[in-house]
């Protein structure tokens, strides 16, 4: 009967540690960065996809990005909590505010009630920091991630996808591409940017701020270039009315710096920076993060030897 009870104790803790061991086997990319941090980080930033405009491989200094596709800044404040230890000391905390921010509910509902939003914070959050928090949701992509884990492990081939042919769209210049983009982007994102009241989004932001401050760390205010089509669309009464209000108060309250990018004419005029209509391509993230860490310098927030200056070929 011994031998019995503990064959099933072994049997039990074998299966416990394979499940574990299954569920952990593969993470979202956004998850593992989080849960991998290395090293000590002298600059972050954080906010929705337009914190991708960020690259710190111009710098000497370790930065990374943590920013999220269509993120809250309720979740941005979570997400710097769980970091919040391995920053260095007196780190710099760029903050992207993009112009739905402060209109976005705390889980995107505006997506549904059960959009996906949420579910990679159930992934490394603790349960007092993920908004309506749901048990019967937590265990449900446990059971997910287990099953697509364990599929994985039997790969299936791949099928080859054919080429689609080029269509007349394709033709179409990258300008009229953008304006295209803008028009679509800007009526989507003035709905978001005004679905939630805005004093919770603020008073999330005001205390990611307190903590930032009081930790010794240096928060500063960010609009990232867009292209100008997608400023011009959302009109000066709505931006003022729905974000610059906003976006100055806080800044002028805290005394932190605000770099206002968003109608930047060295990069919001030329259409050959931008991927689309309010996301920079590879040669703009370029141009914009000399011009953002050239004002960090000149904020005093970092130094001329912190900026790696390129050779140039002769």
């Amino acid at each position: 009967m011994k031998k019995f009870i503990l064959e099933i104790v072994l049997l039990f803790i074998l299966v416990t540690i394979t499940i574990s061991y299954i569920n952990n086997l593969d993470k979202p990319p956004r998850v593992k960065q989080i849960l991998t941090i290395k090293e000590k980080l002298d600059i972050i930033n954080l906010g929705t996809s337009h914190g991708n405009n960020f690259n710190y491989s111009g710098l000497s200094i370790h930065g990374e990005s943590f920013n999220r596709a269509g993120n809250t800044l309720y979740y941005d404040l979570q997400n710097y909590k769980f970091i919040k230890n391995h920053l260095a000391d007196g780190a710099i905390l760029l903050l992207p505010i993009s112009y739905f921010s402060f209109g976005l509910d705390e889980n995107r509902t505006d997506r549904g009630v059960d959009n996906p939003f949420v579910n990679d914070f159930y992934e490394y959050l603790p349960r007092k920091s993920i908004y309506s928090y749901s048990e019967k949701r937590a265990v449900s992509l446990k059971i997910n991630r287990i099953q697509k884990n364990f599929r994985n492990l039997f790969p299936e081939k791949k099928k080859i996808k054919k080429k689609k042919k080029k269509s007349v769209l394709d033709t179409v210049s990258h300008e009229e591409m953008l304006k295209s983009f803008a028009i679509k982007r800007v009526v989507h994102h003035k709905k978001i940017g005004t679905y939630s009241k805005p004093d919770k989004n603020i008073n999330y932001l005001k205390t990611l701020i307190d903590d930032a401050r009081q930790s010794g760390y240096h928060p500063v205010l960010i609009t990232t270039p867009y292209y100008k089509e997608y400023t011009e669309r959302f009109g000066e009464d709505w931006l003022a009315k729905n974000y610059y209000q906003y976006i100055s108060l806080i800044s002028t309250q805290y005394n932190i710096p605000y770099l206002d990018y968003g109608n930047d004419n060295r990069i919001s005029s030329n259409p050959e920076l931008f991927k689309n209509s309010d996301h920079l391509n590879k040669m703009g993230i370029s141009k914009f993060n000399k011009i953002l860490f050239d004002d960090l310098v000149n904020l005093g927030l970092i130094s001329k030897n912190d900026v790696i200056q390129k050779r140039t070929k002769k």
